[in-house]
């Protein structure tokens, strides 16, 4: 399921007083097999899906795991922000899908 990326992200500089996190690196874990893309992939869509301007708020975590091999990948994703946490899981045939997936759930 092929997604649009249109907009374009740049963080602010946050004050070092600010409790909230400074880059994506800081609230994004995730785990999966070497065939698939990894981390630095969904902070890549995750900057071209988040307005100009945005911060990122405090409290914010994104974890994904795949899961699977070829033709059959699974997605855990948990994205935990002030308002609670939500859990989904995605499965695609294409493990690259599933980062693009977890950006849009994200974003």
């Amino acid at each position: 399921m092929p997604w649009s990326l249109a907009l374009r992200f740049s963080m602010s500089v946050l004050t070092p007083e600010s409790t909230e996190p400074r880059d994506l690196t800081e609230v994004v874990e995730w785990e999966g097999p070497s065939p698939c893309p990894g981390a630095s992939a969904l902070q890549l869509e995750l900057e071209a899906l988040v307005p100009a301007g945005a911060r990122i708020p405090a409290g914010l975590h994104i974890r994904g795991r795949v899961t699977g091999s070829d033709g059959d990948w699974s997605l855990a994703l948990g994205v935990t922000s002030p308002s609670g946490t939500q859990t989904r899981v995605f499965r695609y045939d294409d493990c690259a899908e599933l980062v693009t997936t977890a950006a849009v759930v994200a974003a």
